[in-house]
């Protein structure tokens, strides 16, 4: 074997190497990114609106009364005292029972933030769920839980 074959094949290896190293140690996106949180909210059912504070922002969160599993609903999403928001993303989930990755991206709309998302029914018939709004404004993020109830009959 030639050695200039020897030599790019050895720099191409470690290159290989290093690069595997680097995304496997990296932080994750948005690590260095501060996060505000607040305490959770309980919402209930019949849920209108839900209001959430941090660091003196409001957040509401709104879904509709007639909330109900496997059919598409509005998210609605109103925020005070941000500036200018980047972005807006909602999660739902269960505590202590994986659903799957259940995530709507929020667009900006006249009276906020606004999208559809749909609950997938909990075959052990649970009915109890979290949002997590975490919103991206001015390099720094927040986050509100809020608990809320859908009825498998609504």
């Amino acid at each position: 074997m030639r050695p200039s074959l020897l030599v790019a094949g050895l720099s191409l290896l470690l290159a290989t190497l290093l690069s595997a190293l680097y995304f496997h140690f990296r932080p994750p996106a948005g690590a260095d990114v501060p996060l505000f949180s607040a305490p959770p909210v309980a919402c209930g059912t019949a849920l209108e609106a839900c209001l959430s504070e941090i660091e003196g922002r409001q957040i509401r969160f709104r879904l509709p009364r007639a909330a109900a599993y496997l059919k598409s609903f509005p998210v609605r999403v109103s925020l005070h005292g941000f500036g200018e928001v980047d972005t807006v993303v909602v999660r739902f989930e269960m505590r202590d029972m994986n659903m799957g990755y259940n995530s709507v991206s929020l667009a900006r709309g006249e009276s906020g933030w606004q999208g559809e998302a749909i609950l997938p029914l909990c075959a052990s018939g649970r009915q109890d769920w979290l949002a997590t709004v975490t919103i991206q404004a001015r390099g720094m993020r927040y986050q509100a839980v809020f608990g809320f109830e859908v009825k498998a009959g609504e």
